[in-house]
């Protein structure tokens, strides 16, 4: 008797534990209480990783990547927002990631596209405050205009043939380390194709 009431209770536990963790949509929507602007985006971030194995063996950083589209009474702006974080504790150690964000560069197979960050008081996306909530080990956060084709570029690049630059050298390069790519290919799929 009692070891099937363990049973019972181990499988009621396994159930729940399905029950409540919902699988976050591809594509979420946000509306910005003070603005009014209609944000939407991807649901999960595309993560990528870069080695720092000179601070502790198998250490990384990363860059979460996502898609949004801010629509402000009709008038749509496309983004891609990085937030680079660590779960290296530097001991007062710079991150060069977090001091060279504003440039980065995208591998797109042979192709090769750089992009510059919006200035921290850009509020061409007209948002009040960012969509996305901290990161535990965030060091910065930088957004990039961008355009309805290039992000089907993106989408379309198959995950080993995509990468990011960040700074000037390739010395931090970001490879898929989480690909978030059926949120990234939705996101695609939903963009208009006259939009600039």
């Amino acid at each position: 008797m009692w070891r099937s009431q363990s049973v019972l209770l181990v499988v009621v536990a396994c159930l729940s534990g399905c029950v409540l963790t919902p699988e976050l949509p591809q594509i979420q929507t946000i509306l910005d209480q003070q603005s009014a602007v209609t944000v939407e985006s991807m649901g999960v971030p595309y993560v990528l990783a870069c080695a720092a194995g000179g601070l502790a063996a198998n250490a990384r950083d990363y860059l979460d990547l996502r898609i949004l589209e801010s629509d402000r009474m009709g008038k749509r702006v496309y983004l891609m927002s990085l937030v680079a974080f660590s779960t290296v504790d530097r001991h007062g150690a710079a991150n060069l990631t977090a001091d060279n964000l504003g440039t980065v560069r995208l591998q797109l197979g042979k192709k090769q596209v750089e992009l510059v960050a919006l200035p921290d008081s850009d509020d061409a996306h007209g948002l009040s405050e960012r969509v996305f909530a901290r990161r535990n080990g965030q060091v910065r956060a930088a957004e990039y205009s961008v355009s309805p084709d290039l992000i089907r570029e993106i989408a379309a690049v198959p995950v080993a043939e995509f990468a990011i630059d960040v700074g000037t050298g390739e010395d931090l390069r970001y490879d898929p380390w989480i690909p978030a790519a059926d949120g990234l290919k939705a996101m695609a799929e939903r963009l208009p194709r006259n939009a600039h």
